[in-house]
């Protein structure tokens, strides 16, 4: 599968023929590519769901594992919170329920990760100003339950990348917070590669070098 976490172009559906580039490229129409729509690349929310061939926000099930694909870049509406509690409220097979946004709106007004937040405009985190946009009130009380389902909670991101390009943290709740991201500029960024085991329900990850992955000419297991 792959993961992207948003911001794919400057302005990735202005036009169509660019979505269609992107989807030669990282094959987004594919069912197996979970795309988070960020602020760069939703000028026109339709054209994204034409070429994807699926709504903007939806939940995906996999080997086991529960997706809930979020638009985070306004408060979350009715109709994400609507999504998210009807799979909260039923998963009971799954061992992971993974929760994608791309913005990192855990970071806003959650206590145990304050420590990772600053005041700079452009600290690692790019939209660390916003809101929690509905995070601690409508989100987190719902991973946790899921959590106490003995189901693991992966929050996963994408908008990061100015000046850090991976986080990682577990908080005392049980809830993994992840996040990966780029800057052209850098030359340490890093992607996030996730092993699953489906006949153990194993489930691991590793952040990679990007730039040395590819100059070496690696290839993912």
């Amino acid at each position: 599968m792959i993961l992207l976490g948003g911001d794919l172009c400057e302005e990735t559906s202005k036009r169509y023929d660019i979505l269609e580039y992107v989807d030669r490229t990282l094959n987004v129409s594919d069912m197996n590519t979970l795309w988070t729509v960020g602020n760069h690349d939703d000028a026109n929310l339709e054209d994204v769901s034409k070429i994807t061939g699926r709504p903007i926000t939806y939940s995906y099930h996999k080997n086991g594992i529960t997706f809930v694909i979020l638009y985070s870049v306004y408060p979350l509406d009715d109709g994400q919170i609507d999504l998210l509690t009807a799979v909260t409220d039923t998963i009971s097979e799954s061992s992971h329920l993974i929760v994608k946004t791309h913005n990192i709106i855990s970071l806003a007004k959650h206590n145990e990760l304050k420590e990772h937040r600053s005041s700079s405009t452009y600290n690692w985190a790019c939209n660390y100003k916003a809101t929690d946009r509905g995070w601690m009130k409508k989100i987190l009380p719902q991973l946790r339950k899921v959590r106490k389902k003995g189901i693991d909670v992966i929050a996963l991101a994408g908008d990061i990348g100015n000046n850090r390009t991976w986080f990682e943290e577990r908080t005392e709740d049980g809830i993994y917070y992840l996040a990966s991201g780029n800057n052209p500029k850098r030359k340490d960024a890093k992607f996030l590669h996730f092993r699953h085991h489906v006949p153990s329900k194993s489930l691991t990850w590793d952040f990679i070098n990007l730039e040395e992955y590819l100059a070496n000419g690696q290839k993912i297991e």
